[in-house]
């Protein structure tokens, strides 16, 4: 019935992630390819080549791996934030008492984006400041960060319409 899929879209974070990747590239080149050593040991020139690929590549592509996955599948929200989540976690339908879609400031009120814990209860979110605050009958609150906030509160809402019906 809904589902996104959200990837970092934030210059902030790709752009200082990719001056440092190409930096660390380029030392890891001058050492490979140009015997420029960093260092006076050969032990420790390898260990600064490994360093500096997780530092060049890998942390470029779990940047890039990084996403929350949002659906409504029979009676259950499932959130997903990968890789931190290897299954979706699922919040029954029935469960939730008010769906509405807000706008939200990510610093002030979770701390960040990520899956954060605030003043205004626990955040699943990556990028932006919209999303969908979902309030249980048991109080607890919880929001799901979206790019499409109103479609998802209008998915979750026309659920709860018909099982009230």
């Amino acid at each position: 019935m809904y589902q996104e899929y959200q990837k970092i879209r934030s210059w902030w974070i790709r752009i200082p992630i990719l001056i440092s990747s190409l930096f660390c590239i380029y030392i890891c080149l001058q050492q490979i390819l140009f015997s420029q050593s960093l260092t006076d040991s050969a032990t420790t020139d390898i260990i600064v080549v490994v360093i500096i690929l997780i530092i060049g590549i890998g942390i470029p592509a779990f940047v890039q791996l990084v996403r929350l996955e949002t659906t409504i599948q029979e009676q259950n929200l499932n959130v997903k934030y990968w890789p931190f989540h290897l299954k979706p976690i699922k919040f029954a339908i029935i469960d939730i008492k008010k769906a509405e879609a807000i706008t939200y400031n990510p610093i002030k009120d979770y701390g960040g984006w990520g899956i954060r814990y605030g003043i205004k209860g626990k955040a699943y979110t990556l990028n932006g400041n919209k999303g969908v605050l979902l309030t249980f009958n048991n109080t607890q609150k919880i929001l799901i960060g979206s790019q499409n906030h109103k479609k998802l509160c209008a998915s979750i809402n026309e659920i709860l319409g018909n099982m009230i019906q």
